[in-house]
């Protein structure tokens, strides 16, 4: 699939919205810029989309992470 068939397409919180026009010195991956649900833009690799390595901006991972920690705390708490 080409790069630009990936636009609009949705890997877990992550929307591709354009191609990477750049990437760093000697990597080989496709790089495509993403839009987390929370409205944060970011590079990411094809490839960690694809198999589901990245699903989310690295600021709803930690708070989904605080989260599901409270979750666990809270009832114990009571």
């Amino acid at each position: 699939m080409a790069l630009a068939d990936r636009i609009g397409q949705v890997f877990g919180e992550w929307t591709v919205i354009d191609v990477a026009r750049y990437a760093r010195t000697g990597s080989t991956s496709a790089r495509v810029w993403c839009r987390c649900s929370c409205g944060r833009e970011q590079i990411v690799t094809v490839d960690n989309l694809t198999v589901g390595r990245t699903r989310r901006c690295d600021r709803c991972r930690v708070r989904a992470m605080a989260e599901a920690a409270m979750d666990r705390l809270i009832p114990k708490m009571f």
